[in-house]
Formats: structure tokens, sequence, C-alpha cells
């Protein structure tokens, strides 16, 4: 998706933290992920977009768990010509994978 924007990629760390239940069968209640991009030209709003995208539509591992666990993401720009983002959180609530989800064919990043 980066690859598609012309945005070179210089490295990605992706953190994931679960939590999971006390008793058998251990199922996940909660999964968050950060991810740590160094980039340049890349906004804030585009990083958040391409995260969506990644863990609402193409991420099947999270498809299985959704309904059980629930879902957190964080972002953040390093590097760069702006000198990095800080955390910032990505918004994965329903109404937005909804409309990715109906979203014409070719919108996609």
């Amino acid at each position: 998706m980066l690859r598609k924007r012309r945005v070179a990629l210089r490295g990605l760390q992706v953190e994931v933290e679960g939590l999971q239940a006390d008793e058998p069968p251990w199922p996940y209640e909660r999964i968050a992920l950060h991810f740590a991009v160094d980039c340049d030209r890349l906004s804030v709003g585009a990083l958040e977009r391409v995260i969506r995208l990644a863990i609402v539509r193409y991420c099947g591992v999270l498809a299985t768990v959704r309904g059980v666990a629930s879902v957190e993401a964080s972002m953040e720009i390093v590097g760069g010509t702006t000198g990095g983002s800080g955390r910032l959180p990505v918004r994965l609530d329903v109404a937005v994978a909804e409309a990715l989800a109906v979203a014409p064919p070719g919108d996609e990043e």
C-alpha cells in the first residue's frame, strides 16, 4: 500500500500485546498493536488509513479474534523530516470499518 503511494519505507516495527482470560481455554480479551514506521513524505492521516486497511480488511488473524477480543492500534512516524509524530491512536471503529468494506474498487491505498 505504501509502495502505491511512492513512499520509501526505511523501517517498520510492530509491537503486539495481548491479554488473555485467567480461565481455560484462555481466550484473548484484548489485543493492542503499535506500528512504528520510519519513512519520509507520509502524513499521519495517510499512515492511519494504511494501518486501518491492513487491520480491518486484510488481516485474517485479527478477523478471527475480533468477535472475542477488543482490538486496539496505535502508530507513530519515527525519523523522517519532522523528527517523529509520537504515539497516536488509530481509529478502528465499526463505522470506519463498514465504510472501508463498501469502498469502490480501486479506492484502496
